[in-house]
């Protein structure tokens, strides 16, 4: 079974299934639709991606992995992911780089509980809570990188891109894909927020979805590595800031942790930040109306193989 068909099936389950709250695990679990066979779910568990696959984590057996599996990553091999994660490959490789930066600048340290959420860990955000391995795959396939710099969330998808064998080497096309983000935010008018510099970037179709949240998750990616940072919440890049502090925000209403929280366009982008990321690529900004044919194409990407299944799904 191919990835588009385990991600397929894994839609029907997580985003279109029932669900039901499990009194004994403290979490959601999701029923398997009858439009789902034995013979596919046991393709499914065969690839390691069954439903409801539930792992309780530890703080320390998960710092452990985390440095382990972030250690066999040079930077280079990790930004090259990250590029190819725009477009030619699933957005799951993204997740290389921001475990890779973090993993270069956070300290050794014990479980340390976050004021009144003993669970959560201040000082990197890890949750004492059990979580749904495959769920984690899906969505990071489908959406980006683990948000917060859950820690847990990166391990977990460190360990999926030991599997899926060679790692990416961008194509010309993704490199295309990254400077034409870096021009729309260049191009924003002063003191734009996020979200309208997310709404910007859906709006061009720079990406192979059409969601919104998955142009939020990138730039939440892009701020907590530094490429979006401010002074005084500054990217991993540039210094390590602990999970209490990137929590901080400027009020309720903000969704997104510092550093993108306080960041606006008259900020900019860290082009020093940037430059020390990706020390031999050139960033200039780019014609967005000269854009080139995509390579892959976009019903040849993961996200656009499973779009055309559900257009062709809704005329049935």
């Amino acid at each position: 079974m191919n990835v588009a068909d385990q991600l397929w099936l894994l839609k029907q389950i997580y985003e279109h299934g029932s669900s039901c709250f499990d009194e004994e695990k403290k979490m959601v679990l999701y029923q398997i639709p009858d439009t789902i066979s034995a013979e596919e779910l046991s393709a499914l568990e065969r690839m390691g991606h069954m439903p409801n696959q539930i792992y309780t984590p530890k703080h320390d057996e998960i710092m452990d992995a985390f440095y382990r599996l972030s250690g066999t990553w040079t930077i280079r091999e990790a930004s090259d992911a990250f590029i190819a994660g725009l477009w030619s490959e699933p957005f799951l490789w993204r997740s290389a780089l921001t475990a890779k930066v973090m993993a270069m600048v956070m300290p050794p340290h014990e479980h340390t509980p976050y004021g009144n959420s003993k669970d959560t860990c201040a000082v990197c955000g890890y949750r004492d809570k059990a979580i749904d391995i495959t769920q984690k795959w899906y969505f990071c396939m489908l959406e980006g990188t683990p948000l917060d710099g859950d820690p847990v969330g990166h391990v977990l998808a460190l360990k999926e891109m030991e599997q899926m064998g060679k790692r990416p080497v961008p194509t010309e096309y993704d490199w295309w894909t990254f400077r034409a983000v870096l021009t729309v935010i260049r191009s924003m008018p002063p003191k734009t927020r996020y979200s309208k510099v997310r709404d910007a970037l859906s709006k061009e179709k720079l990406l192979p979805s059409s969601k919104k949240w998955v142009y939020g998750n990138l730039l939440e990616s892009l701020a907590l590595i530094g490429i979006l940072d401010t002074k005084d919440y500054p990217g991993m890049i540039t210094k390590y800031t602990t999970y209490r502090m990137r929590d901080g925000r400027p009020n309720v209403r903000v969704e997104v942790q510092a550093p993108l929280a306080w960041w606006d366009s008259s900020v900019g982008i860290n082009e020093q930040a940037l430059k020390k990321i990706f020390p031999t690529a050139a960033c200039p900004s780019v014609d967005l109306a000269d854009r080139p044919i995509p390579i892959p194409s976009l019903s040849e990407t993961i996200t656009g193989q499973l779009e055309k299944r559900r257009r062709l799904r809704q005329k049935k």
